[in-house]
């Protein structure tokens, strides 16, 4: 049938059958069925019952088809669409990189990765230097700042030991990894409730971003310890307790939009490729999935695929109708994908036209969401500025929005959204 025949039909107030949804912006949802034109029912009138054609869900496929209806049941569990429907706000974040988790790139606190950092000085030392770092890196004049700029989210990245003490890890290994870094359990989640809490008083949202997993899952410094990746070789139930945590501790928040289940898995180097990983990540998707749903319905859940190459491998898991809410996290970053223009504007269209077509190409399978862009492209380097903003944001119109990396850092890598012009939709001069 013609596509702009299709009708929408509002369904009474009230819950669908498996419980009440909240969407990714925390607002109850109103639900839509489409039909297409068919038989006039007996009444005259092109209703439910009387023998107009649906448009139903496949259940093996998750299709959409237009079928024939006479009045019967659908055949098997054929059912009538029903379309859970949201006005959605588009994300306007940045991200509180280097706050919880040093990275050695942005000169914060070490040049070193956290757990070399402890190695070297102690844990005493360490302890007194990040909850330092903590309470004065990112305050609530920031928060102030942001809302003021337009920024309506934060993603927050953590690691496992933010959030719990290496004696709790049901699973852990025996390598430095392991080990608890500072700043304590204690101390971080109280700092996150802050950060929560300063963003609820703003109407702004949170992603908490699981970016150290127990062990490590990448072998980068932004997972705890520089050269070590060792979470595939032990148990998922290290992560689904962090995880676990977070949500009976956060998961009641207001400002709570989402919780990204791990940072960028697999890596070329010093981990496995994801593929490799990819059985164990389903696995602990689908259970974390589980947990998060347990407390909340409308939580975003939110993975991450790293490499461009590992796109398609996901397009048909942690689909609905099982899973909802669920969001892919890209990572758009030019400097690493080998643009290399004749000049800053071929360089800035040539990126912007390929990140723009990969999230178009799979924004229909998850939703997606650009979870980390920066200002570094290599070779032109800081002479790309408002142009290159301009064209990445116009390029992610195809997700539900982005998160800038980074908020704020005391390096010199020109990826403070502070210190460059109108980058998410935020500026501010270095104080």
């Amino acid at each position: 049938s013609d596509a702009t025949a299709l009708r929408a039909e509002m369904l009474p107030p009230g819950p669908p059958p498996d419980g009440p949804r909240r969407g990714v912006s925390g607002v109850e949802l109103a639900r839509v069925r489409l039909r297409a034109p068919g038989r006039l029912g007996v009444d005259g009138a092109d209703d439910w019952m009387g023998g107009a054609r649906l448009i139903v869900v496949d259940p093996e496929t998750g299709a959409l088809r237009v079928a024939d209806y006479a009045g019967e049941p659908e055949p098997g569990s054929l059912r009538p669409a029903e379309f859970a429907v949201e006005a959605v706000e588009s994300l306007k974040g940045v991200n509180l990189g280097s706050w919880l988790i040093p990275e050695h790139d942005y000169a914060v606190v070490t040049n070193e990765s956290l757990c070399e950092y402890t190695e070297r000085v102690g844990a005493a030392k360490s302890s007194r230097v990040m909850e330092e770092h903590l309470s004065t890196f990112v305050t609530e004049a920031d928060f102030d700042w942001m809302a003021s700029h337009g920024v309506n989210t934060v993603r927050v990245p953590l690691g496992w030991w933010n959030v719990l003490h290496a004696s709790e890890l049901p699973d852990p290994g025996t390598s430095k990894a392991w080990t608890s870094f500072a700043p304590s359990p204690e101390v971080s989640m109280a700092a996150i409730g802050q950060a929560l809490d300063w963003a609820a008083h703003r109407r702004m949202s949170v992603l908490l971003d699981l970016h150290g997993g127990p062990g490590g899952q990448n072998g980068k410094d932004h997972s705890g310890c520089h050269g070590v990746a060792e979470w595939h070789e032990h148990s998922v139930n290290n992560s689904l307790l962090v995880i676990s945590a977070l949500m009976e501790r956060f998961g009641d928040h207001d400002a709570l939009w989402g919780v990204e289940l791990l940072n960028e898995p697999g890596d070329l180097s010093t981990a496995p490729l994801e593929d490799e990983m990819r059985p164990m990540l389903l696995q602990y998707y689908e259970a974390a999935y589980a947990i998060i749903r347990s407390h909340r319905p409308d939580v975003a859940v939110v993975f991450c695929v790293l490499y461009w190459f590992d796109f398609w491998a996901w397009a048909g898991q942690l689909r609905e109708p099982r899973y909802y809410n669920v969001v892919t996290d890209y990572h758009m970053y030019t400097a690493f994908d080998g643009f290399d223009g004749d000049s800053p504007d071929s360089m800035v269209e040539d990126a912007a036209r390929a990140f723009g077509c990969r999230l178009m190409q799979h924004a229909y399978h998850h939703p997606a969401v650009v979870g980390e862009w920066a200002l570094a492209v290599d070779r032109w380097g800081q002479k790309v500025k408002q142009g290159y903003v301009d064209a990445q944001l116009t390029s992610y119109n195809s997700s539900l929005g982005s998160y800038f990396w980074t908020y704020v850092m005391d390096g010199d890598a020109g990826e403070s959204s502070r210190e460059q012009p109108r980058a998410a939709e935020s500026s501010r001069e270095q104080p």
